[in-house]
């Protein structure tokens, strides 16, 4: 007897790892067939989300069909006319779809931080999506909404109305009144669902995509903007300090490294240009004309015209290199005066001492025009600082020369 309870006790145990091994394999089974779904499916979604198109497929192309037969027992205006009709309410019904299901931007408020991390004014502005379509879709269906809940006892009149109207295209009977209206609310109908799941499942998901790239290059941006500095701070150096190990840029390749370098990175590769160009060594000549496509590249990256003082230090550049190219300065000096006045800068009045300089270098016996022109500079000049007129020599013979008293 005890040996019977034995073997009925070892075939429940065999039975209960049987058992569960049966499940584990299941459940193993399970898990393999939804792994390898979502590994064959690069955009999973549910069945149910394509059902409905299959169903609107097959209503409309059905309608289609018995619309199509209905005026081929008349003639085949009768048969164009209501196929236009079909179409005209689809597209319809579409646009209505596409108003009700447009998608909505959700944006929160910034709240201003108080205490310690307080931001500045400028540090709260932000941008976002353009709305106006979810404000017009918004507006319009509380109009027909609206409108329609109004109007909910004259819509029979109106329809009938509307099928007399439909009635005029196919042959004007009873039949083809009644016809037309079914036809358009039918089509009408099939075409506002299609717009509504079109835009609810697809519209949404295009939207999010886009401003999801737009981040990510902003983001890749910002991700590669250290690089595009070391290089442009790099090809400068280069430039200002060559060595024999590492070729000297070219201009162009200078212009596109500075161009897509940070504001900050600019204005250090400007501090230490204007450093060299003020070198008072044996080598200062050279030196300066080292500096003069650095300058270039720090003007050709200016599209804004905001920094005058890239403008009027490549101006000094042209001016002191050898031979002078006077013509050249006098334009990058005017253009940093324009810029300057344009900004209300006040100060920089040596501006106007050097472009006078350079036109009485460039012209020894200059006529009316160059002189008043040359008399305005340094005027403006003598307007900001009295006294550093009688610290020019070259300025006070030239006025005496042309007997000359401002």
């Amino acid at each position: 007897m005890r040996n019977l309870g034995d073997w009925v006790s070892r075939i429940k145990e065999l039975w209960s790892v049987g058992r569960q091994a049966e499940q584990r394999t299941e459940v193993s089974s399970a898990d393999r067939q939804y792994q390898q779904r979502t590994e064959t499916s690069t955009d999973f979604q549910p069945v149910a989300v394509e059902t409905p198109w299959g169903y609107l497929l097959s209503f409309a192309v059905f309608g289609a069909i018995v619309v199509a037969l209905y005026g081929i027992k008349a003639n085949y205006r009768q048969t164009a006319f209501a196929l236009t009709l079909a179409v005209c309410a689809m597209v319809i019904g579409i646009f209505l779809g596409f108003l009700f299901g447009v998608p909505r931007t959700v944006q929160t408020e910034q709240q201003p931080s108080k205490g310690a991390d307080a931001q500045t004014p400028d540090s709260g502005v932000s941008y976002r999506a353009n709305t106006i379509l979810e404000q017009i879709s918004d507006w319009l269906t509380k109009i027909l909404v609206g409108v329609g809940l109004t109007q909910l006892n004259r819509i029979p009149e109106k329809l009938g109305a509307f099928g007399d109207f439909l009635a005029a295209g196919m042959n004007g009977g009873k039949a083809e009144r009644s016809f037309g209206i079914l036809t358009f609310l039918f089509f009408s109908t099939c075409g506002f669902l299609v717009g509504f799941l079109w835009t609810r499942l697809y519209l949404q998901k295009e939207f999010k995509q886009a401003d999801l790239g737009v981040l990510a290059r902003e983001i890749q941006q910002i991700k590669s903007q250290p690089d595009k500095d070391a290089r442009a701070l790099s090809l400068a150096l280069r430039q200002l300090s060559p060595t024999s190990d590492a070729p000297v840029p070219s201009e162009e390749e200078l212009k596109q490294a500075i161009r897509e370098a940070s504001a900050p990175t600019r204005l250090i590769i400007f501090e230490h240009a204007r450093n060299a160009r003020k070198y008072s060594g044996p080598n200062q000549l050279q030196q300066v004309e080292k500096t003069i496509p650095v300058f270039k590249a720090l003007t050709a990256a200016d599209d804004a015209k905001q920094f005058h003082r890239n403008y009027g230090q490549l101006g000094y550049a042209l001016k002191e290199k050898t031979p002078p190219d006077y013509q050249a300065a006098i334009e990058m000096f005017s253009q940093a005066m324009a810029i300057r006045d344009n900004l209300h800068v006040a100060g920089y009045h040596l501006y106007e001492l050097n472009r006078a300089d350079c036109l009485m270098k460039m012209n020894p016996q200059p006529t009316e025009q160059q002189k008043q022109r040359i008399i305005a500079d340094l005027k403006a000049v003598q307007k900001e600082d009295p006294d550093l007129l009688g610290r020019e020599p070259a300025i006070n013979a030239w006025l005496s020369q042309n007997k000359v008293q401002l």
